[in-house]
């Protein structure tokens, strides 16, 4: 079975039941999802700046078991320091691009331009 790294916008977008998740859906079938501790981190961002209740918090809490949570180690942080430094990205693109990298797996995001720039990584994107 192949991976994917799926970028934060594609979770959300499939969490919120969003149309725009319909784009990515043959990029998923077959396929583990992954995800990066950052995308988790950005994502237990909403309920804290969005004061959600306790019920909407347990719903992304169950959504997120769906995915494989990929944490850093030594590699993917020497790999983050280089796309970081090299394709001046925000961290937590950079974070991504790095787990991708390391894992010679593909992003699946709607943000395009926030990764086509890094050589080496496999973006796929309808955006």
């Amino acid at each position: 079975m192949r991976s994917v790294l799926v970028d934060t916008d594609v979770v959300s977008f499939l969490f919120k039941r969003d149309t725009r998740a319909n784009l990515y859906r043959a990029d998923l079938d077959a396929a583990l999802h992954l995800i990066s501790f950052m995308s988790v981190a950005e994502l237990y961002r909403w309920p804290i700046s969005g004061g959600w209740g306790d019920k909407k918090k347990r719903e992304l809490e169950n959504y997120l078991q769906r995915y494989t949570l990929i944490w850093p180690n030594v590699d993917i942080c020497r790999l983050w320091a280089r796309v970081a430094s090299d394709f001046q990205m925000p961290m937590a693109d950079a974070w991504i691009a790095a787990t991708a990298l390391h894992y010679q797996i593909p992003v699946i995001t709607h943000n395009r331009s926030h990764f086509i720039r890094v050589q080496g990584l496999t973006v796929l994107s309808h955006s």
